[in-house]
């Protein structure tokens, strides 16, 4: 491989893992490349969807069609755990199974 394709290489695998990184991560990469870490004020949010292990259990005996059942429930509900969330002003930190980490800067 050339190391003009092994540059395009990289360059799109780096734009299609963007969406797994924190926005946090990516503004202070971008405003402060050479920083190594930073504090930051405000509150984190853990939210855990009460009752999901019981009913993916349930959901999982019915084979694929159970399986593509969690995972559109999942998508369905985080999706509008975020659309609140960012409309509040969190940004997303880590998803964990069935739980995801928010942090809300400031007060």
């Amino acid at each position: 491989m050339s190391d003009r394709q092994l540059v395009e290489s990289s360059a799109s695998a780096s734009a299609e893992l963007v969406s797994f990184v924190p926005r946090l991560t990516l503004e202070w990469l971008r405003d402060h490349p050479e920083a190594q870490w930073r504090e930051v004020e405000g509150t984190l949010a853990f939210v855990d969807i009460s009752g999901f292990t019981a009913m993916s259990e349930r959901l999982s005996r019915l084979g694929k069609a159970g399986a593509e059942e969690i995972t559109e429930v999942l998508n369905a509900t985080f999706a509008a755990l975020l659309a609140v969330a960012y409309a509040q002003g969190g940004g997303l930190l880590k998803f964990g199974g069935d739980a995801l980490l928010l942090l809300y800067e400031g007060d």
